[in-house]
């Protein structure tokens, strides 16, 4: 089963190598035969490359506020699924990771 339907909400994080998120998002596409997402990022982010590479529509994310939680709360609201690139020490990463499966939504964590 899909863990995301289509239409869904797509956050790309934390990628600093486009290959590897490239790689990532089309194993994905492949696996749960996705092709209509918007892809959740912010201005300048490897994520919006790919969505335009890609062809995808992009739902960009300001971050107006320094606060963690406020953050955290704002992007989970907005999306559906996660993929997020994560070396095990990034707390923002981890919170935002926790806070979705609290909120019975999944994701996708490449290790890094």
């Amino acid at each position: 089963m899909s863990p995301a339907s289509p239409g869904a909400r797509i956050l790309i994080l934390n990628f600093n190598d486009y290959e590897l998120l490239d790689e990532t998002m089309q194993r994905m596409i492949e696996t749960y035969q996705w092709f209509i997402f918007t892809v959740v990022c912010t201005n300048g982010s490897l994520g919006e490359l790919w969505a335009k590479n890609n062809g995808a529509p992009i739902e960009y994310f300001v971050i107006k506020t320094d606060d963690t939680t406020s953050i955290i709360n704002q992007l989970v609201k907005r999306a559906d699924y996660l993929v997020a690139a994560y070396d095990g020490k990034n707390n923002f990463c981890r919170q935002l990771m926790m806070k979705m499966k609290m909120e019975d939504k999944h994701g996708e964590i490449v290790r890094i």
